[in-house]
């Protein structure tokens, strides 16, 4: 994520620099998150570098980038946390460990990874992504026959 974020991420928290090269414990800066979701899309990847969402309908804006290439789906928020409307799980917390620590006994829900839109961070289902702008436009969805 370090390389996909253009080194927006090591410049907004240099601490991360020895997180990454030695392993050291830290804990993300309040307003920037790390998120995961299981990405079962083998023959497609996407990097998208850091791009700003403004939420015009209730304010605020995030910084995100994401990488998504199989096994796996990553986002990382670089501003805007509280803003930020991204699927996965959070595992920003992971950076507080050390290397060598086993970690057992916990549950870590993953949802599944969608390609659908080229927004980072957006991996809502096809039936997710018709329901939410059928809701926004108030346009039903369906056939030509079913509005004739």
């Amino acid at each position: 994520m370090a390389t996909v974020s253009g080194g927006e991420l090591t410049r907004r928290a240099p601490e991360l620099v020895e997180a990454i090269l030695v392993g050291t414990r830290i804990e993300l800066p309040e307003d920037m998150g790390i998120y995961l979701a299981v990405y079962p899309e083998r023959k497609r990847t996407r990097i998208l570098p850091p791009m700003m969402y403004a939420y015009l309908s209730g304010g605020g804006a995030t910084l995100l980038c994401d990488l998504m290439h199989y096994p796996f789906a990553l986002v990382l928020v670089l501003a805007g946390r509280e803003h930020a409307r991204v699927t996965g799980a959070d595992i920003g917390g992971m950076l507080k460990q050390s290397p060598d620590d086993k970690a057992t006994g916990f549950l870590l829900n993953t949802p599944i990874a969608r390609c659908h839109t080229p927004f980072p961070g957006d991996y809502r289902s096809l039936a997710q992504l018709s329901a939410d702008i059928e809701a926004s436009s108030g346009i039903e969805s369906g056939t030509q026959e079913d509005h004739e």
